[in-house]
């Protein structure tokens, strides 16, 4: 591969793993590519990309203001293609070796406001559809991606668990597409009386629309034609969701710390709530000597119906169309 352009040897190396890894990821790595490599050292023979010019694009990136997620984000881009490069034999050594990767310094986003929340909540009691996504966003916090891919079929009543085994995803060139789960593993998750009966309000409600005659794929939360949802309409909607609850701007991905919070608030032990997140990185929400328990699920589960009952207004909400 000598004689390439830096920008054309991540573009190989990345298109190369489609079938390897996630479409995410390589989405992820494309857009470092285009918008963080390309631009800036695109001119540059991979055979002769220096650690010095790599210390210049950052030094450029962060003269441009990007934040140091970002900047991190291009470095690991990279490094992964030319370590790929090198182990394959396209090329002699990798100019990465000794750059330091920048720290990631970008401050997380923080969940809802108790008092944004009660207002969101409220709101979206007015519309079955928006109340069911609302549920399984701010209370199971589950992934715009895994909501979207979610199936009447996943709904076991006997059992009182909703199962998540998929999630929808755009992909470049071809649309909506299904995968597995972000950490490829099938979530359970407990669901109390409460919750079923938000299920099975949409469900009829869904039946009594003709949405059900059009959703021939069986989702639990369809586009308004009935197929798969794509993440511009479900932003769409939670935008127009906050403006009705006179709130500020808020992050979808806000509703999923937002549940964690307030199951980690309940007294949830750590490892059953790694288990109900569904996250690998076990540094992130437990220690190795906490030990999960069905107990825990069903104070989690309670404290839900407390918090929702807690915020419920006087009267009944007038049902929206969807």
């Amino acid at each position: 591969m000598t004689g390439v352009q830096t920008c054309a040897l991540p573009i190989y190396w990345n298109q190369g793993r489609k079938f390897e890894v996630k479409a995410n990821t390589v989405r992820y790595y494309q857009q470092s590519i285009d918008h963080r490599i390309s631009p800036f050292i695109g001119d540059l023979l991979a055979s002769k990309l220096t650690t010095k010019a790599i210390l210049s694009l950052i030094t450029t990136l962060r003269e441009k203001n990007y934040s140091g997620s970002t900047i991190r984000g291009a470095c690991i881009t990279l490094n992964a293609a030319y370590n790929h490069a090198v182990q394959v034999g396209d090329m002699p050594f990798n100019p990465m070796k000794d750059v330091k990767i920048p720290e990631a310094n970008s401050k997380p986003t923080k969940p809802i406001k108790k008092s944004d929340f009660k207002k969101i909540y409220n709101e979206a009691q007015k519309d079955p559809w928006m109340h069911a996504r609302i549920e399984v966003g701010m209370f199971m916090g589950r992934r715009p991606s895994e909501v979207a891919g979610l199936k009447w079929s996943d709904l076991d009543l006997d059992e009182k668990r909703l199962i998540v085994e998929r999630q929808i995803i755009r992909e470049d060139g071809v649309g909506l597409v299904i995968n597995s789960p972000k950490q490829d593993v099938e979530q359970d998750i407990p669901l109390s009386d409460d919750q079923i009966d938000i299920f099975m309000k949409l469900k009829a409600h869904q039946d009594s629309t003709g949405m059900t005659r059009l959703n021939d794929e069986g989702w639990i939360f369809p586009n308004e034609h009935g197929g798969r949802l794509s993440p511009e309409v479900d932003r769409k909607r939670w935008n127009r969701l906050l403006e009705a609850s006179w709130v500020k701007h808020y992050q979808r991905y806000q509703m999923r710390k937002t549940a964690f919070t307030n199951l980690n608030s309940s007294g949830m032990d750590t490892k059953a709530l790694q288990k109900y997140t569904g996250h690998a990185d076990v540094r992130t929400l437990m220690n190795s000597y906490v030990f999960g328990t069905t107990e825990a699920e069903v104070k989690a589960l309670a404290f839900q119906d407390e918090l929702r009952d807690s915020i419920k207004p006087s009267g009944i909400p007038k049902l929206r169309a969807v």
